[in-house]
């Protein structure tokens, strides 16, 4: 299964720039310049972890896929306002497109993704 994460108004990515990964199965990697967002990517998975863990809710799940707004913890954030994009108000834009598919894994290949992170 592959996931392409957007996602907009987080941080360092405002609406106009948003950060754009493909996880797919494997090993993956952030490349890029410093201050290009690596970290900021890294501390999303993180403090977005409770969202994903209840995505494997299916009452959680259809209610998103109905339209219906839910509230989300963030994990280990003080200042909520410091994960929007320039301190704004703005809702945080996050979209997952996610491709099914049965994956075979070669344990003796090792496959490698690498994400490089452009700042706008």
């Amino acid at each position: 299964m592959d996931v392409e994460v957007t996602l907009k108004n987080y941080r360092c990515f405002p609406e106009n720039y948003p950060a754009r990964i493909l996880v797919t199965p494997g090993f993956s990697a952030f490349l890029g310049a410093n201050n290009s967002g690596k970290s900021s990517m890294l501390r999303f998975f993180y403090e977005f972890r409770n969202l994903f863990q209840q995505l494997q809710n299916p009452n959680f799940l259809m209610a998103l896929l109905r339209g219906q707004g839910m509230q989300v913890s963030l994990q280990d954030v003080a200042d909520t306002l410091e994960v929007f994009s320039r301190g704004n108000d703005h809702d945080i834009d996050l979209s997952l497109c996610i491709t099914p598919g049965a994956t075979i894994y070669d344990l003796n290949r090792s496959q490698y993704r690498l994400h490089e992170i452009y700042s706008g």
